[in-house]
């Protein structure tokens, strides 16, 4: 029965199961037969019946992406043999499985080493003692980062040489001196969320076991968000020695002083920073030449006239969120419409390849300005939430794959028809917190025809609405959801 089903989908790219079904040999046999194009498969916590299931998996052939956490009865011999058969793999997910070994990983290291195709595999799994697995590694000279294009477990998106990801964690003082020490090619490093166990002499001092991270002068990637040892120190060290670094992510790390900021201004081939909720002045950002990535979101300090002056020196921008300069506290309203609407129209007339914006909260923003923002014509991913944004200046937007429109009031059912027709591409559609809508109908005629092989995912909190889409909805390309997360409601934004 499974075989003869499998025959029907001979097209089929990406196959889900759900959790915990049973899964025989049989079953995987039949996907690897008749899912010839197949490139992504996920069985996540399935139980592998019958004692062949080593040989089952390397039957599959052509994948990117392979999750199978939680898959017990696999082993390293199986899980080897099938990264060899899968020269492309990018994604490989082996989270508690209890036979998996370092075999794997060095094993894997062997088998990417002479790829020529560019693929970087990215491993995901998950060791109790992971602390220890990392000192174990980097005593030995990094051995299982020897190739390119093996990234380290649970590093996501990986773009550099050589990678290492620290869960969130408490990380000792002997481990970061050892990856200083020994793994001079670094070029990615995460350590966000953890937590630095400083020595005796350092705790009470200025400097910091983070200093030492400054040694790795290949570095391009760094994440330390949420580090909340993170102190001027790291970051002044940081500044003066890492020079190739590229990507900086420093959100939530509260004991950074506007001082020791303005040293990042240095680093000339900074492409990406996250200064999310810091105390960053515009004396800081006007100072920033060539990003592409910006998120000060939170940065109350910033002014309109420093968020300018940025936009003019960096032409090259793709990803931009200020929504903290939209919440000043400016008494004249008149005036804050005037500085809102400048600022739109320097992000249009300025940052043309920009793929994402958000400019969340902001109600005073003119039509006019509104308007502007259709003139972007790379944007890929818009948010307006809680914006008196209407319907003519959304039918106007195309090449979209994301539009977050929560609490935009004045949108009405056509607009949103409309904008789903324009965007055939769209991917999510948030309306949580806009008046009931009647649009099953008219989404299931938007995406039926769809031939892109994107669902678009409808995220509201009506739920009237998804009760109703599930009846209802015949398009297989559309899906309502609830959405919980909570967004921040700033007096008058609703109906302003």
């Amino acid at each position: 029965m499974v075989s003869k089903k499998l025959t029907e989908l001979l097209n089929l790219e990406c196959l889900i199961l759900p959790c915990n079904i049973t899964l025989s040999d049989e079953t995987i046999i039949a996907i690897s037969k008749n899912c010839k194009k197949l490139k992504h498969l996920k069985i996540p916590h399935c139980r592998l019946v019958q004692s062949n299931n080593d040989n089952v998996i390397v039957k599959l052939k052509g994948l990117k992406k392979f999750y199978c956490a939680s898959c017990k009865k696999l082993t390293d011999a199986g899980v080897i043999q099938f990264i060899h058969n899968n020269p492309d793999l990018e994604v490989l997910d082996i989270c508690f499985i209890p036979n998996i070994t370092v075999d794997t990983f060095i094993a894997a290291d062997q088998a990417t080493e002479n790829r020529v195709n560019g693929v970087i595999l990215y491993i995901r799994f998950y060791y109790e003692d992971i602390e220890e697995a990392f000192e174990l590694i980097i005593k030995s000279q990094c051995t299982y980062h020897n190739s390119k294009y093996l990234a380290d477990p649970n590093i996501a998106e990986i773009q550099s040489q050589y990678c290492v990801h620290f869960l969130p964690f408490t990380l000792s003082h002997p481990l970061i001196i050892a990856l200083s020490k020994n793994c001079k090619k670094l070029k990615r490093l995460e350590i966000a969320h953890g937590t630095i166990e400083e020595s005796t002499e350092l705790r009470f001092s200025s400097a910091s076991v983070l200093d030492d991270l400054s040694k790795l002068q290949y570095l391009e990637h760094l994440n330390l968000s949420f580090v909340a040892d993170l102190k001027n120190s790291t970051i002044l060290a940081i500044a003066n020695n890492c020079k190739k670094l590229k990507f900086l992510n420093i959100e939530g790390c509260i004991n950074i002083t506007a001082t020791s900021l303005m040293a990042l201004t240095s680093l000339k081939n900074l492409q990406e920073l996250n200064v999310n909720s810091h105390n960053i002045k515009d004396n800081f950002i006007v100072k920033l030449n060539g990003l592409n990535r910006l998120d000060c979101a939170g940065c109350i300090n910033l002014t309109h006239t420093g968020i300018v002056q940025f936009l003019n020196n960096n032409p090259d921008l793709e990803f931009l969120d200020i929504t903290s300069i939209f919440h000043m506290d400016i008494i004249d309203a008149a005036n804050k419409a005037t500085k809102n609407h400048s600022t739109i129209l320097a992000i249009t007339n300025n940052c043309k390849k920009l793929k994402f914006l958000n400019i969340e909260g902001c109600k005073n923003i003119t039509a006019t300005a509104l308007m502007a923002l259709t003139s972007l014509k790379n944007l890929q991913e818009l948010n307006v939430n809680l914006i008196n944004i209407t319907d003519n200046v959304i039918v106007k937007l195309k090449g979209l794959n994301r539009l977050d429109c929560v609490g935009c009031m004045k949108l009405t059912e056509n607009g949103i028809i409309t904008f789903m027709k324009n965007n055939p591409d769209l991917e999510n559609l948030d309306i949580r917190l806009i008046n009931y809508m009647d649009i099953i109908d008219a989404v299931n005629e938007a995406t039926k025809n769809r031939t892109n092989g994107i669902i678009l995912k409808i995220h509201t909190i009506d739920d009237e609405l998804i009760k109703e889409s599930k009846c209802f909805i015949t398009s297989p390309w559309v899906v309502f959801r609830r959405n919980s997360k909570r967004i921040e409601i700033y007096e008058d934004n609703l109906y302003n």
